[in-house]
């Protein structure tokens, strides 16, 4: 009898230990074993950005007027530029002009940029920005596609034409907009809100694409991040990896990354954040600055962090340069048009950097 019971003990002890193994080789083959990060809840959350490295563009306007000021002596000048078209930045795709109604060169864009970032083993960030009613409130940059299927339609020719990995930050300051009091009707919210999920979808779908982040606004647009997160997953944030926040705005990187912690928590916990680091060294405007004054070419502000996918916070997968530094905001207070290049607005932000 006693024997029986020895054999007995050894067996479940045989068994625990195969219930054991069995159960930490379904945790951590899950999420294909990506636990890069966990929340403060506990979850974890996929990064597909870590440790890749971000494209440069050295065809910018930047990287030229550098080369410019060098070929004329201006060293010093040419050393502020360089500190930009150095590192990695985003590329924007912008849909129709009146002079290229199809949006011929943003596919160009795409094909040439995809082929330089395979010859670099690197990853571009593509900028969506050319959503139905584009910019609808502040309306210094509006434009955008006419109808969503004209919109899905150049959304499929970018996917057809990458040839490497890519990450995509998706309209700027779309999802913002159906927040702001009486900038659009119910009936826009709703086609906005189906569109972004067919977009989101369409990236989803694509073996290239390992990164897709809806644009999630900043903190001082909405200090409390819980209705940005129900509007977030009604816009399709399920497929998506994350949130891409402070887009080409200036609210400093610790603001920034203690407020996206509570929006990634609203979203469940398993997402992530890439922050815009591209001009908030300085942190926004001081509070005598008020509308306009502390988003639309604001002076005497400075580059962030470089772009990296190693920030030391779980929930923040990358810093990138999300707005192309040197371009304008919009023709406030005298500036011209946006997207502009204005160099001593470059020059200005590479003189304040915080490296």
């Amino acid at each position: 009898m006693e024997d029986q019971k020895k054999t007995i003990i050894a067996l479940g002890a045989v068994i625990a230990a195969v219930l054991f193994a069995i159960l930490f080789f379904v945790l951590s083959s899950s999420d294909n074993g990506d636990f890069s990060g966990l929340t403060n809840n506990g979850h974890a959350e996929i990064n597909h950005l870590q440790g890749k490295s971000f494209y440069i563009d050295q065809n910018r306007e930047v990287s030229r007027l550098a080369d410019k000021y060098r070929a004329e002596g201006n060293q010093q000048d040419a050393g502020l530029l360089d500190k930009i078209s150095q590192n990695p930045g985003t590329v924007w795709l912008t849909g129709p002009t009146p002079e290229d109604p199809a949006a011929t060169s943003d596919i160009n864009q795409v094909k040439r940029t995809s082929a330089e970032a395979s010859r670099q083993g690197t990853v571009p960030i593509y900028q969506l920005y050319a959503i139905t009613d584009r910019d609808a409130c502040a309306e210094y940059s509006q434009g955008g596609f006419k109808t969503s299927s004209e919109y899905l339609d150049w959304l499929d020719r970018i996917l057809m034409s990458l040839s490497s990995e890519a990450v995509f930050s998706v309209e700027a300051d779309a999802v913002g907009h159906m927040l702001q009091d009486g900038c659009m009707t119910p009936s826009e919210i709703a086609d906005r809100q189906d569109l972004l999920r067919r977009t989101v979808s369409e990236l989803h779908g694509h073996g290239q694409v390992i990164g897709i982040y809806l644009d999630g606004g900043h903190p001082e647009w909405f200090p409390n991040p819980d209705k940005l997160a129900e509007v977030l997953q009604k816009s399709g944030m399920a497929e998506a990896n994350g949130a891409a926040v402070n887009v080409s705005f200036y609210a400093d990187t610790k603001q920034v990354t203690e407020w996206s912690a509570r929006l990634v928590d609203k979203l469940g916990g398993r997402k992530g954040i890439i922050i815009d680091t591209s001009r908030n060294g300085r942190g926004a405007p001081d509070q005598n600055a008020q509308g306009e004054a502390r988003w639309c070419n604001p002076r005497n502000r400075g580059i962030g962090p470089q772009p990296t996918t190693s920030t030391g916070e779980s929930h923040v997968h990358a810093y990138f340069w999300g707005k192309i530094i040197g371009e304008s905001d919009g023709d406030c207070f005298g500036n011209p048009p946006a997207g502009v290049f204005v160099p001593e607005l470059a020059l200005e932000l590479s003189r304040n950097a915080v490296f």
